[in-house]
């Protein structure tokens, strides 16, 4: 058998070639002119959107092969966010990170505003929210009608608005706020914004607006008695050093916001937009991730720092109202009631200034969580003496003659002084955990190092089986009645 060659003329392999390799998506890289981008935020380091924008320096670096610099001004160093915000739009810098509602005030921008309105974004935890926020925030609505309108009517063009910023809490340093009109009188520093300003205002507060980085000297010289931040901002600022009292209130699940002067964008090329555009998602991605982390860290910093905190659930406190029962502080209740039951899952629940009120031969348990419900430490600081009259009853003396007992050292009353939770209620609790450990192996790759609530397919299908073994049937839905329950165009 002969052996034939095959000999292709050069052009027509690497031609060959060429064409697989586009064929597969594989392009050379494009070359981007060497670029300075001037960045502006508020952050210092250490709170997560710094880091954030760290990130996204480091993005564009990396993708442009060096040619684009992100030259971060942090600290309010260009000024305050409006300062800058204003810059933005007149081309003095080039980007900034913000809140909508800086952005709200100028022309095609109007809708974002709806964002900062109190409790407009609904959820049972931190997770939930920034979840729903983002996904609206990154929506054909925001992005191309609102985003697009934005850009042209203002000169202020969006990257994204999906960074997870946190939920707002109240922050006071005279009076401890447990109940909207406790609000009223007081001078609280808010965002230079109408929305922000509004609603203190219509609690009664006397609002101050000023930049966060005049805050602490203003707590601290007393010109407000308090402010409203996410945790990360009130520890990393240290607002704790001039600041008592901590309410859980809750009341704007705030995202921020990238923005770029939209002059400057329309003259990068169409590849380098898109490198901006998808930095500026990842690292939103990032930083909403940390945020969350860092919320939950800081929350248990400010306790640990001394702060009170007053946790306030306004679902559970109208429940618990129209069940006829009487809704108030803790202040309030530990000079009335006779005996306490913890059940909140958290700590310092009953420490020193209720203590202090209580009455005489007031009875003190707990049955929510570990012995740190109850501050002891603080009770045995102020006792005079202690002792135990009976077993699971110890007896602390105050200096004005009254006693507090405490019963089973504080430890979990139905555990350590009764028989413990019955096989009916365990049962479910080791099924629960059993599927939770599997659905953590199953989805720990997009899990963080966090505090996550169980989800509700799990609670649902531990519900099921236990109903199935106590041989107890359940109404099913229709079809008609799911797809009425999940439709928006039934009904009046």
């Amino acid at each position: 058998m002969r052996r034939c060659s095959i000999v292709l003329p050069t052009f027509t392999l690497v031609t060959f070639l060429t064409l697989t390799l586009l064929s597969f998506g594989i392009t050379s890289a494009a070359t981007f002119p060497k670029t300075t981008i001037r960045f502006a935020h508020t952050g210092v380091p250490g709170i997560p959107f710094h880091e954030g924008v760290e990130r996204f320096a480091q993005l564009v670096k990396e993708r442009t092969d060096g040619a684009v610099t992100v030259q971060i001004f942090p600290a309010s160093q260009l000024g305050s966010e409006k300062d800058f915000v204003e810059q933005v739009k007149t081309g003095v810098i080039e980007m900034a990170l913000t809140g909508p509602m800086n952005i709200a005030v100028y022309d095609g921008w109007g809708p974002v505003g709806v964002l900062a309105m109190p409790y407009i974004i609904q959820g049972n935890t931190e997770e939930e929210l920034a979840r729903k926020l983002v996904k609206l925030t990154r929506s054909p609505l925001f992005v191309t009608e609102i985003g697009e309108n934005g850009a042209r009517l203002s000169n202020i063009r969006c990257l994204d608005m999906g960074w997870w910023f946190g939920e707002r809490h109240l922050t006071t340093s005279k009076k401890q706020v447990a109940k909207p009109e406790d609000v009223r009188g007081l001078k609280i520093r808010t965002m230079d914004t109408p929305v922000a300003k509004s609603a203190m205002a219509a609690l009664g507060a006397a609002t101050v607006p000023m930049a966060v980085a005049e805050l602490y000297t203003a707590l601290q010289m007393g010109v407000v008695d308090g402010q409203e931040n996410p945790f990360n901002i009130i520890y990393n600022r240290k607002f704790h050093e001039v600041q008592k009292y901590l309410t859980l209130t809750g009341h704007m699940a705030m995202n921020l916001v990238i923005i770029i002067h939209e002059k400057f964008y329309q003259k990068l090329s169409p590849e380098l937009q898109q490198v901006l555009t998808k930095a500026a998602v990842e690292a939103g991605d990032y930083q909403s991730e940390l945020t969350i982390k860092v919320n939950k860290k800081n929350l248990q910093d400010l306790k640990d720092k001394g702060m009170v905190v007053t946790e306030i659930n306004p679902v559970r406190a109208i429940e618990a109202a129209m069940d006829g029962f009487r809704v108030m502080p803790m202040g309030e209740a530990a000079r009335i009631g006779d005996v306490f039951v913890t059940v909140t899952g958290n700590k310092s629940v009953l420490s020193d200034e209720h203590f202090a009120v209580m009455k005489d031969q007031a009875i003190v348990c707990n049955s929510g969580h570990f012995n740190v419900e109850l501050n002891l430490e603080q009770l045995e600081a102020i006792a005079t003496s202690t002792s135990t009259i009976k077993e699971n009853v110890d007896e602390y003396r105050m200096p004005d003659g009254r006693v507090i007992y405490v019963l089973a050292e504080g430890r979990l009353i139905n555990l350590s002084a009764a028989f413990g939770h019955p096989p009916e209620v365990m049962d479910m609790s080791f099924a629960n955990q059993a599927l939770c450990v599997k659905y953590i192996v199953d989805n720990h790759a997009r899990l963080g190092n966090a505090v996550h609530s169980v989800p509700n397919e799990i609670d649902k299908r531990v519900a099921q089986l236990k109903l199935d073994a106590f041989g107890i049937r359940v109404e099913q839905l229709t079809k008609e009645q799911d797809a009425y329950l999940h439709s928006w165009t039934l009904g009046t």
